[in-house]
This record gives C-alpha cells, structure tokens and sequence, in this order.
C-alpha cells in the first residue's frame, strides 16, 4: 500500500539517517493492540502518525481502508490527497468533504457505490454535470447534500438550466442544496426531484422556481404514478418572497408534510398582491400532519424590507383554529401580530416544544404572562424570544422557574433584560445554550450565571456594553462545560480574562473575541502555552475569532501558526495589525480570514487557505 505521510510532516532522524522509532519498538508490538490504538484515532492524529515508521505507516493504511465515516470539512484536501486517503477503503458509508480544492476530476476519487451518506461543502469548481455522475456511481445513496458557491468555476447557464435530478438515485431520501451568492439568472433550473424524498431543503432560488421545481415533481401520469407529493414529509425553502402563490402550491402538491420551513429575503418592499396575506397563512391550516412551521422573513440590507405587512391577528387566529398538532413555531418579522395573535397560536397546541419569536414589534410580557405555570412551560426545550423590544425581566420570572426541560435559552436584541432575570435562568438545570447579545445585563447578572451549575456548553455576551469584566470561577460547572463563547464588542474584556478563559474553561472549542480592543499578545500567548505547563492538557481550541483586535502584532500570528493550538482550523484575523504578516508557517490547513466573516467562513469565499 502507498505510504501515508500528512503533507508538511517531517520525520525526526535518529543517527543512523533512519526515522525514530523505524526498528525494534514497533516490531515488538502485536499488531492486534496497535491496530487498536489506531482505531481510536481521528484523521488528523492518523496522518500525524504515519510518517514515524514503516510499521505505522502500513497499518495506518490499513486502518484508513476500515473506516466507515469520515468528516473532511475542516481539511480541504487536493485529489492527491483524497486518493491516498479513499484509494483502498471498500466500506465507508459517511463521507463529508471541504470541496474548495476540488474539480470534477475528484468524483471519480470519492463517488463510491457503497457511500449513503454524501455531503459536499464549498463547491466552487464543480459543473452540473457532477449530479449525474453522483447518481450513477453513488446508486445507495440516502443523503446528499450539497454547497454551491458561484462566481468561480466553469458553471454556464445552458447547463445549469437543464438540472434534472429525478434520476439521482432510487434510494435518495434525504435531498439538500444551497446556492451561495447567486444571482437569479445564474440559478440551477432543476426540473424535478427524485419520488422518493422524504426531505428537501433549497437555498437560495426564487419563488417562482420553487413553484415550478414543485409542481413539475408532485405531477403525476401513466408512466410514473409516484411522484414527491406522496413522500415529501419536511420541505425547507429559502426564496426571494414568501407569496400566497407559493404557499398555495405546496398545500396543494405536498399534503403530508410534517415540517415546513420558509424563508425569504426580498430586495424591495413586495407589491399588494405578491405577499404572504392572512389568506395563505390560513391555507397553511389544511397541514394535518405539520408538527413544525417556521415562516421568517429577513433583510440582507437596513434598507430592504424585513416585516410580513400583511399578516394581522386574523390570519393566526383562523390558522389556529385548523391546526392543533403544532410543536415547533418559528416566526420572524410579524410587526403586526398582537399579543392576541401569538397567544392563539402558542395555545394552539398541547404539547409545544419550541418556540421561536423574532422581530415582533407588538409582542410584550402580556403573551406569556397566562403560560407561567401551565402545561406549556414543562414541555419547552427551546426558547427563543429575540429583538422583542417590549420584553421585560416579568416574562422571565414568571414564566422560565417553570420551563424545568428547556435546554435553549435566547433572548438576545432585548433590551429590557437586566440583571434582575439572572436568578430564574441561573436555576435551569438542563440549558446547555444560553443568548444574551445586546441586553442589559452586567458583570453582577454574569457573575450569578457563571456560577451555576447549569451544563451551558454554549454563551454569549455579545454587545452587553455593561459588562465590564468576565465573571467565571474555577470549580463551576460552567467553566467544564463551555465550549462556546462569544465575548464580541465587550469593552471590558482585557488580558486578565482571557487568562481566566485559558485557565477555567478547560474544553472550549469556538471562542469569539470580535473587537474586543483591549487585549494583547499576551492572551494569545495564554491560550496557547497552557499546554507548554500542563502536559496532560491539549488545546481544545478549534476556532478563533479576532477581527479587529487592533492590538494584537505578528507576535500572535506566529504563536497561532507555531507549535500550539494543534487542532485550531480556523482564525478570523480582518482588521488586525498582523493581518499581512509574512511569517514560516509550520501548519497547513489552517484557515485565515481576512475579511470579517462570521466563524467559520460559512459562505466558504473568503477564507485563505496556509
């Protein structure tokens, strides 16, 4: 077999010219133990290994050619590398690919008969025709999804617009697709879908290809009497405008679903009659099956609209008198949903789970001041109240002591919740996700959330201006647990709690300093030499944010690419003083972005590949 060698890996030469550890010491060992070491291994520890001897090299061959899932997404691989790592292996089933360095020359290296499970992130250099070839040599496939990014690549539109995907694969249950940046004239004009889908998510396309994608697939004939009307259970849209039109086409032609997502992102304020009106809202109702909805309506620009204008009271009410199965909402952008409104719809349903509401001008603590106590807050697992400027700290009080399952807690853009609400959240014993950008609360509030012994794995502060320092001590369960955290725009983040972070929050993945101007080197250098001191301690950090942490120099860029962080993938650096430092960098596969995105790069444009 082709040896495997992690591309960078250097070998440590003994006297002989011979690698350390090429002899007797791996020779003695039983192959059986070896081979379960390296069955515990990720990828990344496997190539680490391969290169220190010839054994390890032979058997790390053979351990890749066992594997049955294997998640690429944080290591962008060239063919070269996808060929070593797939060429032998006949039984892997899940497969997930960062596709940014990838072509059409790259199926022939991971389309395999045997795979189920395929998900391609950040294509940008694939054409059409690859969804043909995937569908031919993936036959069992169950789930695809799909990235696309457009702008480069060899896409052209006379191709784009005879996408067919009805012959994907007789097994295909599971379809997802996302068009990133993609004008309208440029979109994949998919003809139909295969008959056998139970879900399908679009992102991003039109509302009119949504309507023609739909009917083209629910229509029946002689040929072909099945068609996605008779299987499709969850259907997600992301479209320019939620119409009527559309609404009416999927009651129509899709009568078993059970989870509905829309969402749109209209450019200018939609006309009269080419909007979502109480009489789609209603027709929604006719869903005897829908168990969760999501209608959200959001704006790329301050300028674009961002409200549903004419939805009232009226289209919830009729809507919730149809309906009484729900126990997941999502609204965002209802300005003229009431109190009455919301309170229908919540109490529309027994056993509601999930409730989501964004961007509700006219929602205040009245809504969820009859649920205190009820049945209702019991069954909650999730809680999303966001940019509700009328919420006060009484909607906590009176209603989260109740919520003993909630697991998710966001009330982030409300303005109104202080301190005050602290106590109530610090006694959830289950919340393992808790959102406090742009409130009220301060370090006091902080200090009584970060001393209780909820298992938080996930917290932000973004933008709580009146914080002025990081309260969490050593012993708490939270500081075991944290695994992300956002301390964005915080102007009273400084070194000394970034050391707390290092040394406290022990197994944090994803940590977020956006303009935090006011910490140095020296945090970075924090971060990283706690494994230097603790030997029995490895960085956990996989993530990192610092866009526009003015203060930081090339000093910190040589300890993020130095011989620490050894898992780190991905480091936001936009704005910095060492945004253009020309340093050795001794680790390749980490993703510096300099252009301010969120964590992750999740649009996959601009992040710079080292």
């Amino acid at each position: 077999m082709e040896k495997i060698q992690e591309p960078g890996a250097r070998c440590q030469r003994g006297n002989g010219g011979g690698c350390v550890g090429d002899g007797d010491l791996m020779d003695r060992l039983p192959e059986c133990i070896l081979m379960n070491i390296l069955g515990r291994l990720d990828l990344e520890s496997l190539c680490s290994v391969a290169p220190v001897s010839t054994t390890l090299n032979i058997l790390v061959s053979h351990s890749l050619s066992c594997i049955t899932t294997l998640d690429l997404y944080g290591f962008p691989p060239d063919v070269s590398i996808l060929d070593k790592v797939l060429r032998n292996n006949k039984v892997l089933q899940c497969l997930t690919l960062d596709c940014s360095r990838l072509d059409d020359s790259a199926i022939n290296f991971f389309a395999k008969e045997h795979l189920h499970k395929l998900v391609l992130m950040k294509c940008n250099q694939f054409s059409t025709r690859f969804f043909g070839e995937i569908g031919e040599y993936c036959p069992n496939l169950r789930v695809f999804m799909v990235e696309i990014i457009s702008g480069v690549g060899y896409c052209d539109n006379q191709t784009i617009t005879k996408t067919n995907l009805s012959e994907m694969g007789s097994h295909l249950e599971i379809l997802w697709i996302r068009f990133v940046h993609f004008q309208v004239d440029e979109f994949f004009g998919i003809e139909s879908f295969p008959a056998t889908l139970e879900v399908l998510l679009l992102q991003s396309i039109t509302e009119q290809q949504a309507i023609q994608s739909i009917v083209a697939s629910t229509s029946t004939n002689l040929v072909n009497l099945s068609n996605l009307g008779t299987s499709l259970q969850k259907l997600s849209l992301i479209v320019d405008i939620i119409t009527d039109e559309l609404l009416g086409v999927i009651v129509l032609g899709l009568p078993i679903l059970s989870e509905l997502y829309l969402q749109d992102l209209p450019l200018t304020e939609p006309l009269i009659h080419h909007d979502m009106s109480n009489d789609g809202f209603r027709m929604l109702g006719s869903l005897n099956n829908l168990t969760r909805l999501s209608l959200v309506r959001k704006r790329v620009r301050s300028s674009h609209p961002k409200f549903f204008t004419k939805v009232t009271d009226m289209g919830i009410f009729l809507f919730s008198e149809e309906c009484k199965t729900l126990e997941s909402i999502t609204f965002s952008g209802f300005a003229k949903v009431t109190d009455a409104g919301f309170t229908s719809i919540i109490n529309s349903s027994t056993n509601m789970k999930r409730i989501e509401i964004i961007n509700a001008k006219m929602l205040s603590d009245s809504t969820f001041s009859n649920l205190s106590g009820g049945a209702l807050c019991s069954l909650l697992v999730l809680l999303k109240l966001v940019s509700c400027r009328y919420l006060t700290c009484e909607t906590v009080m009176a209603m989260i002591p109740f919520c003993k399952n909630l697991e998710t807690l966001n009330l982030s853009g409300c303005i109104n919740i202080g301190d005050e609400s602290m106590v109530s959240i610090s006694k959830l014993g289950k919340l393992t996700t808790l959102d406090l950008r742009w409130t009220n609360i301060t370090e006091k509030g902080l200090s009584i959330v970060g001393n209780t012994n909820s298992p938080i794995m996930s917290l932000s502060i973004r933008s709580c201006s009146r914080v002025s320092s990081l309260v969490i001590h050593n012993g708490t369960l939270i500081g075991k647990t944290l695994t992300s955290l956002d301390l964005s725009s915080i102007p009273g983040i400084t070194d000394y709690s970034i050391f707390t972070i290092a040394e406290v929050c022990t197994e944090i993945k994803d940590l977020c300093l956006r303009c935090c101007y006011s910490i140095t080197d020296a945090s970075i250098e924090a971060l990283g030499l706690l494994e230097r001191y603790d030997r029995e301690r490895q960085s956990c950090l996989q993530r990192l944010d610092l866009f526009k942490c003015t203060r930081l120099t090339c000093t910190s860029y040589r300890i993020l690419t130095g011989m620490f962080f050894r898992k780190l993938h991905w480091v936001g650096i936009g704005s910095t003083s060492f945004e253009y430092c020309h340093v050795d960098v001794k680790k390749p596969c980490i993703v510096f972005c300099r252009n301010g995105c969120e964590m992750g790069c999740l649009d996959g444009c601009h992040s710079i590949l080292l």
